[in-house]
Formats: structure tokens, sequence, C-alpha cells
């Protein structure tokens, strides 16, 4: 029995480990490792409109926030969990329209945690014509999602 106690540890180890080989990320990499730390950021900068946002996940109602003016925002922190599942999505409301996509997903390759940044801090922008995603280390805006009417 302490053998196969043993072997089941070995295993696991060795699956942490290759996994850690795979995914490995300081700061320095574009990899996350699990539980990491992230912040979601929504910055209204529409002209002349408030942004409601009603975010969630699985596991997680966030609530229905108003970002009355340009220039405010709405932000949430927390850590992504051991599998790497971890998913946000936000429905926007605005006189210019609604939006409903996803803000935070787990991915398999670098694309979206590249524009988070090394400071895990992922950035909507709600601007006139719809949704843009800041590429930090670039310091542009990528337009991601039109407002639907």
């Amino acid at each position: 029995m302490e053998a196969l106690k043993s072997f089941a540890l070995l295993i696991l180890v060795l699956a942490f480990a290759s996994k850690v080989d795979q995914s490995y990320c300081g700061r320095d990499s574009k990899y996350q490792l699990p539980l990491t730390d992230w912040t979601v950021t929504i910055i209204n900068y529409q002209i002349n409109a408030s942004l409601q946002v009603h975010c969630k996940s699985k596991d997680d109602d966030l609530g229905v926030h108003v970002i009355q003016n340009e220039g405010e925002h709405y932000s949430w922190g927390f850590k992504e969990n051991w599998l790497q599942t971890t998913k946000y999505w936000c429905d926007f409301q605005s006189k210019l329209g609604h939006a409903s996509f996803e803000v935070f997903w787990p991915e398999r390759g670098t694309w979206f945690s590249d524009r988070c940044g090394s400071n895990s801090n992922c950035v909507w922008v709600a601007a006139h014509d719809g949704f843009s995603l800041l590429n930090a280390p670039a310091k542009t805006l990528e337009f991601q999602h039109p407002w639907l009417h």
C-alpha cells in the first residue's frame, strides 16, 4: 500500500513538473502559473454616456455596476483557479447599444495574457464604436467588439 501511495505521489509530482516546465511563468515569461493574481478593468471612454456593467463567472456574480462618466472605471481582482479554467464574461448596456462577451478566459497560448502584460491587468475600454482590449506592452488599443443595436 505504501508503494502505491509513493507511486501516486511521484506521478502527481511529475505531472506538475511537466506542467510547470511547459508553462512556467515568472514575471519575464509569457506564461502564467495556476493561482496567478489577475485584475480585470473596464474603462468608460464614451462621451456623455454612462456604462452599465454586469460581470460574472461560473462561481461569482459581481452584480450590476454603473460607470457614470468618461474616464471612470470598474475593476476586480481574483486568482485564476488551479486548473486554469477561470472565465469571466460581462453584459454591457449604454445609450450606444449593448454587448456581451468574455473579458477573461483560459487559453492554451499566450495571446490574451500577452496583452494583459506583466502586471496581469486586463484592461477593456468602452468607446463610441465598441470595446477594445489594451495591449499593455505595445501601449495600443486593439478593437475587439462592436456595440450591438
